[in-house]
């Protein structure tokens, strides 16, 4: 399993062509992905759009959340009602 960093999950979802998200694209499909709650919390905190962060939000948990805090605490802490 790879644990990817908010930092590339940012610029992945963003779009930009660096050599983390290249390899990231690469993993996708083909290696198991993984993430831990604090990152899933830090890509959805920093979401100020509702729509991109619905589409974050239903993506990111399909990979593996490794529990450092704790995923659903992550996802409460995340939202922005």
């Amino acid at each position: 399993m790879v644990i990817v960093d908010s930092s590339v999950w940012i610029d992945y979802f963003q779009g930009k062509d660096t050599p983390h998200t290249r390899y990231l694209y690469r993993l996708v499909g083909s290696q198991e992905i993984g993430l831990v709650d604090l990152v899933l919390f830090e890509m959805l905190r920093g979401i100020k759009h509702r729509t991109i962060f619905d589409t974050v939000k239903n993506k990111l948990p399909s990979f593996p959340v490794l529990s450092v805090g704790g995923g659903q605490l992550a996802l409460d802490a995340a939202k922005t009602e």
